[in-house]
């Protein structure tokens, strides 16, 4: 299956916690983001079609709560304990405001 982006992609690294009715309390680190979209390492099993709630915040911001559906599940060889790579496609976009502002806050653990 393809998966086509329009919108492009920015690396970063920042904790996430993860909820869903079924798996309330649960973390990552988002890997990249883009206006429609994350990349998310986490330890917890999720499956297509799932729908999450993801929250963070930004250095002296509110807390962001973005709701999302599941879209791809894939599996980073490096066998960490966030080797489980979850897709999520937004409900709404991310203002580019916001990902400047978080990518300036998370500019030390973005991959270079």
């Amino acid at each position: 299956m393809t998966h086509s982006r329009r919108h492009s992609r920015h690396p970063v690294r920042f904790p996430v916690a993860i909820e869903s009715p079924a798996k309330p309390g649960r973390v990552g680190v988002v890997r990249n983001m883009s206006q429609r979209g994350l990349l998310i390492g986490t330890p917890s099993r999720y499956q297509e079609g799932q729908r999450v709630r993801v929250r963070f915040r930004t250095r002296g911001g509110p807390e962001i709560d973005l709701p999302a559906t599941v879209v791809r599940i894939d599996h980073d060889p490096s066998g960490d304990w966030l080797s489980r790579l979850v897709a999520l496609e937004l409900d709404r976009d991310v203002s580019e405001r916001r990902l400047n502002e978080l990518r300036e806050t998370y500019q030390l653990f973005s991959a270079a």
